[in-house]
């Protein structure tokens, strides 16, 4: 595909039609994000919609230039970084702390039926072992940042299930960056030698590293004003910090944003100040200009992403695909109620929300494709998959909150 041009602005100086596009398509996105607000449904769905509109190839060409697909595309990974940050920042330790156990047991069984299901279904139907590794990870991964934000809007995050949900998915991340490493290096290689290795390591250090720099912050915050903008521009460089470490240590920077959020709430809690009304205020500035300003950046890529023909070119093996993945990480959920105190309702509810696939999938997905490991077909039942998934979740999510409001306790 040639470069995009914004044809239906083209009367406006090429320079800057960026500016034109992202606005447009921020207006759009808060349209659509108060009308599914209005009819009782995530704001996320808003907003992805608004994204599928944007993506629609007549008004791709007609609003969006290059330019402005990058600068949505960066704006929503920063805003997606920030997000995970902030549950880092607002769960409390202890609370993560006693979901230990659990978070993990359910990180490992829904992260390890849905891949074995997806590799078997596509060596079955006649793909070589490295796409059905492929199939498995995708299958497999939880889009966290999805999840966290529909927790926000519920205002459960800081809550017994939040916990469980968010430390699930920080140890489901640790198991998709060994996997993602693992796939890389089979795509670019062919062999997975080495990545065993080298994973923990950098892991390790990354902690070791974080911990450090975490102490010497919390010497540092008493010398520090953090009222007003320069609280809010502090914490923020702390946090991409962490992030951008992550991604040093081969971590990923989705990783260096969450075990950042951890790390500088310990910081808070360990320093003179404490976390006292001054910290709570630049916590709620970040979260406003993230969750009302970033994020929405981020649906609407996930929107762009997705081509509606895909729902008609294999509508079988999408279905299939997509029963595997909901089985899959519901079911891996669920069958780790011998290792957890939470009840099946609690459970089908988390298996719910780690249900949503992400970019990450996505991604992996179109690099296996370039690399000819997958063909056009697996990749449409893939994407499409992806998607439906994501668009899918909130709707139970939500419902099961309304009907039990102590299910998170």
């Amino acid at each position: 595909m040639g470069a995009l041009s914004a044809e239906w602005i083209s009367f406006v100086p090429e320079a800057d039609r960026w500016i034109v596009s992202v606005s447009i398509a921020f207006i759009l996105s808060y349209v659509a994000s108060a009308l599914a607000r209005k009819v009782g449904v995530s704001e996320m769905i808003g907003e992805i919609t608004a994204g599928i509109i944007l993506g629609l190839p007549v008004v791709k060409a007609g609003l969006l230039d290059d330019k402005s697909i990058s600068v949505i595309g960066s704006l929503g990974e920063i805003g997606a970084l920030l997000l995970l940050a902030l549950a880092g920042l607002e769960i409390e330790l202890d609370k993560i702390r006693r979901a230990t156990r659990e978070g993990v047991a359910i990180a490992t069984l829904s992260f390890i039926l849905p891949f074995a299901l997806g590799y078997l279904y596509a060596v079955h139907v006649g793909y070589d072992w490295k796409a059905a590794f492929i199939v498995g990870i995708v299958l497999g991964v939880t889009a966290e940042e999805i999840t966290t934000k529909v927790y926000m809007e519920l205002g459960v995050l800081n809550t017994r299930i939040g916990a469980v949900t968010l430390l699930a998915a920080v140890a489901d991340d640790v198991m998709e960056v060994i996997a993602l490493a693992m796939a890389l290096a089979l795509i670019e290689a062919g062999t997975l030698s080495g990545e065993a290795l080298r994973m923990p390591v950098y892991a390790v250090a990354y902690l070791v590293l974080g911990l450090v720099v975490s102490k010497l912050l919390a010497r540092l915050l008493p010398r520090v004003s953090i009222k007003g903008y320069e609280g809010l521009w502090f914490y923020a460089a702390v946090l991409l910090f962490y992030s951008a470490l992550g991604a040093v240590f081969e971590l990923g920077p989705v990783i260096g944003a969450i075990l950042g959020g951890f790390f500088l709430q310990y910081s808070i809690t360990h320093s003179a100040k404490g976390a006292g009304e001054e910290h709570q205020r630049v916590v709620e500035a970040i979260e406003a200009i993230v969750l009302g300003f970033l994020v929405p950046f981020f649906f609407l890529v996930v929107g762009l992403d997705f081509n509606v023909e895909y729902l008609l070119h294999n509508p079988v093996e999408i279905a299939v695909l997509t029963l595997i993945a909901f089985l899959g990480k519901i079911g891996g959920t669920v069958a780790a109620k011998p290792f957890t105190t939470l009840s099946l309702r609690q459970l089908w509810f988390i298996g719910w929300a780690m249900n949503a696939r992400g970019t990450l999938g996505m991604i992996l997905t179109l690099i296996a494709l370039r690399y000819g490991l997958i063909d056009d077909k697996l990749y449409t039942a893939i994407i499409a998959m992806a998607m439906i998934t994501t668009v899918t979740f909130p709707f139970v999510v939500r419902e099961e909150y309304r009907r039990n409001p102590s299910i998170v306790e």
